[in-house]
């Protein structure tokens, strides 16, 4: 008898370098865990493109669209040729609904990623003369 295929066998999938996850202003239908390789979180304000994040194995992403029911508030690309967990939303419901050790992780991930936001918002700002103005 063969053995049962795994988590990552069933909702595992190949993305190469360059391959766009999802893009700022997309609906969301799921959330990414990566297995392995790498991808860049950005945002697009005017012609500049800031990097929100880079994300590695173990990290996931794309979890606020699922959470707030929300589009997509930056875009997912693959840096490093990447192995991906796909989670529906309803599945990733199941999980936060029925595993408190997942939902805590979750907040904590939430937490520590507004507080960078914050931290470049502050920089951003800090970054030019009337930046620092605002700021004062």
């Amino acid at each position: 008898m063969a053995p049962e295929p795994t988590a990552a066998a069933i909702y595992g999938r190949d993305f190469p370098a360059g391959a766009v996850i999802f893009e700022e202003g997309d609906p969301g239908s799921r959330m990414y865990v990566i297995q392995s390789g790498a991808v860049r979180i950005l945002k697009r304000v005017g012609a500049r493109e800031i990097t929100l994040a880079r994300l590695g194995a173990g990290e996931a992403f794309g979890e606020m669209a699922l959470l707030d029911g929300q589009p997509r508030s930056a875009t997912a690309v693959v840096e490093v040729p990447a192995r991906i967990l796909e989670i529906e939303e309803g599945a990733f419901a199941d999980l936060v609904r029925n595993n408190g050790e997942i939902a805590l992780r979750l907040l904590r991930r939430l937490s520590a990623r507004l507080r960078e936001a914050n931290r470049q918002v502050r920089n951003f700002l800090s970054a030019d003369a009337l930046g620092r103005a605002v700021e004062a």
